[in-house]
C-alpha cells in the first residue's frame, strides 16, 4: 500500500514542503491549482487521469504543500507491461511546479522515487511545457539525475515536442485579422458555398470516429479504439472540459473536432475529415469555431497540437502544418521528456519497447498493426 505522504522536508513548520497523494475530496483544489499555473494543461486534470484508467494506467494524484499553501501538483499515471516486470511512472506534460523553486522539485523528485519503489517501476518519466530556451530548468534536472531523451519520432516523443500555438488576445475581429490571407479566404468561402457547423452531442460520436477512422486510413495514422473517444466524453464532457463540433454540407457530415479547454489554454484533441468534397474547406470554418469557443471560456492560447521537430516541404506532414499556420501564432517547442531511472536493466527494456511504439504510432496502419501483434502496446 502506498503511503499518503511521500516526503517532508522541513526547517520549520511554516517553511515545511510536504508531498502526498491527494483524496477524491481534493478533486476541485487539485485542478484549481493545475488551471491556475502556466504549466497546467489538460493532460494533468484529474479528469485526465479518470480517462487513462480505463486503459491499463493507475493515476496517482500528488499535492506538494509549503507550510499551508499548495506549491505544486502532479497527475502520475503507472503501468506495467506483461514480461518485463518493474514498469513506468508518467507524468504528462507535468508535473506543475514553478520550476524556479528549486526546493520544491527537489521534494517532488524525492516523492517520486518513493513512489516508483512503492509501485515498482523503472523510472520516472517528465515532459513539462517548459519552453526548451529555459537553460537553467535543463540544468536542474540534470543536477537531479534525470536524463534527457532524443527525440522518439518526427513529433519528438509521447507528447509533440514542438506544437503550433495562437494567441488569442484582442477581440474576435483582431483573432481573424491575424490569419492568412488564404485562411481568411477558405473560412469565407466555405460559409458562402452552405457549410455549417453545429455543436454535437453524444449520438454523434460514433459519426465523428467513423470520419477520424476514415482519416487514418488516408493519412497512415494510428486510430485509438472508439472506446477511449467514449472515456474521453464521459470525463471530460461533463465538467466542459470538451465539446464536439461537426461541419456539414449538403445533409453530409464532412468534419469533426474535439477541442478541449482547461485553465489559460485550448488544445485541438482530435480532428477528422471526409474523403467527400474536400474542396469546400469545411474543417476551416471548423477550426475557427474552435478556437471561437475557447477564447469564449477565457483561454488565452489555443494550441492546435504537434508539427514535426523539423517541418521539410514536400513531406506527409507539410499540408498539415501548413493549415495549422495558416490560422497565425507560432511555433513552439518544449524542452522534451526527461526520464528519471531508477532500474537500468528494466529501464533498458522499457526504451526499446517505447521506441518501437513511438516509431510505429506515425506509421502507416499495416505496419502499426503488425507491431501490436509483436508487442503489447505500452502507452495509450
Amino acid at each position: 500500500m502506498v503511503p499518503s505522504i511521500l516526503s517532508s522536508v522541513s526547517k520549520s513548520d511554516r517553511t515545511k514542503i510536504t508531498v502526498r497523494i491527494a483524496s477524491g475530496q481534493e478533486r476541485e483544489d487539485f485542478d484549481g491549482f493545475v488551471k491556475g499555473s502556466r504549466y497546467g494543461t489538460i493532460l494533468q486534470s484529474w479528469a485526465w487521469g479518470d480517462v487513462k484508467s480505463r486503459f491499463g494506467w493507475r493515476p496517482v494524484r500528488v499535492i506538494i504543500t509549503r507550510g499551508e499553501n499548495m506549491v505544486g501538483a502532479a497527475s502520475l499515471l503507472y503501468r506495467r507491461a506483461s514480461g518485463i516486470g518493474p514498469g513506468i511512472l508518467y507524468a504528462p506534460r507535468g508535473p506543475v511546479v514553478d520550476y524556479s523553486d528549486r526546493e520544491v522539485f527537489q521534494a517532488f523528485v524525492l516523492a517520486s522515487r518513493r513512489l516508483a519503489g512503492e509501485l515498482n517501476a523503472a523510472f520516472l518519466k517528465i515532459d513539462p511545457e517548459v519552453p526548451v530556451e529555459d537553460h537553467m530548468t535543463n540544468s536542474l534536472f540534470c543536477m537531479h539525475g534525470l536524463r534527457r531523451r532524443e527525440d522518439q519520432n518526427v513529433f519528438g516523443g509521447i507528447q509533440p515536442r514542438v506544437t503550433w500555438r495562437v494567441p488569442l488576445d484582442g477581440s474576435l475581429d483582431d483573432i481573424f485579422g491575424r490569419f492568412s490571407k488564404n485562411t481568411r479566404y477558405r473560412i469565407r468561402s466555405a460559409e458562402k458555398k452552405g457549410v455549417r457547423i453545429r455543436e454535437g452531442n453524444r449520438d454523434d460520436l460514433e459519426t465523428f470516429y467513423e470520419l477520424l477512422y476514415e482519416t487514418g486510413r488516408r493519412d497512415g495514422f494510428h486510430i485509438r479504439s472508439f472506446k477511449y473517444f467514449e472515456a474521453l466524453w464521459e470525463f471530460l464532457a461533463p465538467p466542459g472540459h470538451m465539446k464536439l463540433f461537426m461541419a456539414e454540407y449538403e445533409g453530409q457530415v464532412l468534419a469533426g473536432i474535439l477541442p478541449s479547454v482547461f485553465g489559460r489554454g485550448g488544445w485541438g484533441l482530435y480532428a477528422a475529415t471526409s474523403n467527400l468534397h474536400r474542396n469546400v474547406g469545411a474543417n476551416y470554418p471548423l477550426m475557427w469555431t474552435g478556437l471561437k469557443w475557447a477564447k469564449s471560456r477565457g483561454c488565452e492560447f489555443f494550441d492546435f497540437g504537434g508539427i514535426p521537430v523539423k517541418v521539410e516541404e514536400g513531406s506527409s506532414a507539410y499540408g498539415l502544418y501548413q493549415f495549422k499556420k495558416g490560422f497565425g501564432g507560432s511555433r513552439m517547442e518544449f524542452i522534451g521528456e526527461y526520464d528519471l531511472i531508477l532500474s537500468p536493466v528494466a529501464y533498458s527494456v522499457w526504451n526499446s519497447l517505447l521506441k518501437t511504439q513511438a516509431q510505429c504510432r506515425y506509421a502507416g496502419r499495416r505496419v502499426i498493426e503488425y507491431a501490436r501483434g509483436l508487442i503489447r502496446r505500452p502507452v495509450a
